[in-house]
């Protein structure tokens, strides 16, 4: 499966198209292009990170850089479900609004962050990672992520 671009919306930056007019084709095009980059990036930070997606709340890919052989729709579905499960267990608690979930397995990290409103990070690591400087990267990829969104 490709990686399909699901409602990316137009920033307050981004020229706006006139009513009824379809979106500049610069704008179309440099999104995806630039989530991709920012995933590739990530990824290349550190060789402890084995992928990364970018994943929207409803579970689809938006964008991907899976190093290791994963099945998208399955990173997608399990990312909905640990962030409707996240929410709802920080919720129950008092402990606010859901901002990060970790994962530690046997054979490494799954890390689910938060990217903007409508967006969550996933980044899947070897067991030997650094985890101060994968939460570093990841809060960088992020920010950079929600702004891209807008």
């Amino acid at each position: 499966m490709g990686n399909p671009v699901l409602s990316l919306r137009l920033g307050p930056n981004d020229p706006q198209p006139e009513r009824g007019s379809p979106a500049p084709a610069h704008v179309a095009n440099d999104r995806p292009k630039a989530l991709q980059k920012t995933l590739s990036a990530l990824n290349g930070t550190s060789t402890d990170i084995l992928a990364s997606a970018l994943v929207s709340l409803d579970g689809l890919i938006i964008a991907s850089a899976l190093l290791i052989n994963v099945d998208e729709e399955i990173v997608g579905a399990m990312s909905a479900a640990m962030l409707s499960f996240g929410g709802r267990v920080a919720e129950e608690f008092s402990r606010g609004t859901l901002e990060q979930i970790l994962i530690k397995g046997e054979n490494g990290y799954v890390l689910l962050t938060r990217a903007g409103e409508d967006a969550a990070l996933c980044v899947i690591t070897n067991n030997a990672a650094k985890l101060g400087l994968v939460f570093l990267e990841c809060k960088r990829a992020s920010a950079k992520i929600a702004e891209t969104l807008g």
